[in-house]
């Protein structure tokens, strides 16, 4: 799986737009979603998949953001300030491997 882009923000038809201006440019054949409606309108240019199965990587990979990034844990008491401190956190989760693997370079 190769994550290309992501959204912070509540699933409409705005959010979806522009989660698919993110990834259009990327020459996509298929598009695999959950049925969300927005999608439907948002998504062009590729064909549209709507099935759970084809979804299930990403929705591996919402788990694991949910048990590593406090504030997207369910029935917490955390919670990101912003969306600018949410996307933070999720930036670093994503790169954590690549920023703890080069440490060394930029240790002093």
């Amino acid at each position: 799986m190769c994550l290309l882009a992501f959204e912070v923000g509540e699933q409409g038809l705005k959010w979806a737009k522009k989660m698919w201006s993110r990834v259009s440019h990327h020459n996509i054949k298929y598009a695999c979603t959950d049925g969300n409606k927005a999608y439907k309108k948002a998504i062009y240019g590729a064909k549209h998949v709507v099935s759970k199965s084809e979804t299930c990587l990403v929705e591996s990979f919402n788990a694991k953001l949910r048990r590593c990034v406090a504030c997207l844990k369910r029935k917490t008491g955390a919670y990101a300030k912003s969306k600018d401190a949410l996307k933070r956190n999720l930036k670093f989760f994503m790169f954590q491997d690549f920023i703890i693997n080069n440490y060394t370079i930029f240790n002093f």
